[in-house]
């Protein structure tokens, strides 16, 4: 059967102009969702700016305080990993003193109220760090908190099964891991077993969350009393 080309022509005319009105409305959502997306940025920026400006007017209250005190147990540890072996267990009682007096000044800043003044993260890294540290004091060996999570779709909803243990020793050292995601499905698994939360000084376990944690607390004193930028 012959079909009239005027049929034809309208059939793709009009196929054209569905696709064409398709095309702009993703395009028209597309340019929204953008907008509404900056939009969100610009007034969570503006927030933030403004929460980092009421925390800045207690500079040298707060955050002054405790940057001298995170540098003096930098400085303390710093001396007791270049010791020698035969200076290094006086300046790990150095170096225990030091973590004492800090986690005093820690403790003095909260009893003053200083916590309702520190930003969120700089609070929980604190606190993290604080315990770890007071764990550490006195660990024999490393301990190390592993996490594993399981979860499952199914048409009766998800079921989700979360596991976590604090192990220690060989075991410690062997389940160390990055974390690990996977999703096959609609089974999901992840696995993380890198926390470390407690060690004796002298490890390299040990080294490695001074410094991340201490580090982190520096970049975070330093955006109230810097700027948003320090962060960076």
């Amino acid at each position: 059967m012959d079909i009239d080309p005027k049929v034809i022509t309208g059939l793709i005319a009009a196929a054209s102009a569905i696709a064409g009105a398709a095309i702009a409305a993703v395009a028209k959502g597309y340019t929204s969702r953008q907008k509404l997306n900056e939009l969100r940025f610009e007034y969570e920026n503006r927030l933030r700016d403004g929460y980092l400006e009421k925390a800045r007017e207690y500079t040298k209250a707060i955050y002054v305080p405790l940057s001298i005190s995170l540098s003096k147990l930098g400085f303390a540890y710093q001396n007791f990993r270049a010791s020698s072996a035969d200076t290094k267990p006086e300046l790990l009682d150095v170096f225990i003193k030091e973590v004492d007096a800090f986690i005093l000044s820690i403790s003095n800043l909260s009893e003053q109220g200083a916590n309702a003044f520190l930003t969120t993260d700089l609070d929980e890294s604190l606190q993290g760090f604080c315990s770890f540290l007071t764990s550490s004091k006195s660990a024999k060996d490393v301990q190390l908190k592993v996490v594993i999570r399981f979860g499952l779709s199914s048409l009766w909803g998800r079921s989700n099964f979360e596991k976590a243990a604090v192990v220690s020793g060989k075991s410690a050292r062997f389940l160390r891991s990055i974390p690990i995601e996977m999703s096959i499905g609609s089974i999901r698994f992840s696995y993380k077993g890198n926390d470390t939360v407690a060690a004796p000084p002298g490890t390299e376990e040990f080294q490695d969350r001074f410094v991340r944690d201490s580090h982190l607390i520096n970049i975070l004193i330093k955006e109230v009393t810097l700027g948003a930028k320090a962060r960076k």
